[in-house]
C-alpha cells in the first residue's frame, strides 16, 4: 500500500507519520507539505499514493 501523509510544512508531522508507517509497518509511505510543494508534484502524489492521510485537517478541501 502506497500512504501520502500530509501536512501544512512537511518538515514533522508528516515526516514523523511517514517513518512510522515505513520502520513500523513496513508500508511504502510518503511525506509532502502542502506549504512548500509545488502542484505539479501534489498532482503526481495525489496519483501515486492508494491512501492519503491528512495530519491537518485543514487542507481537506484542497485534496482531490
Amino acid at each position: 500500500m502506497k500512504i501520502l501523509c500530509v501536512c501544512e510544512g512537511g518538515n514533522s508531522r508528516s515526516v514523523t507519520l511517514a517513518f512510522l508507517f515505513k520502520d513500523g509497518l513496513g508500508q511504502n509511505a510518503l511525506a509532502m507539505g502542502m506549504r512548500r510543494a509545488s502542484e505539479e508534484t501534489k498532482q503526481m502524489l495525489y496519483k501515486w499514493a492508494d491512501v492519503i492521510i491528512l495530519v491537518a485537517g485543514e487542507f481537506k478541501d484542497e485534496i482531490p
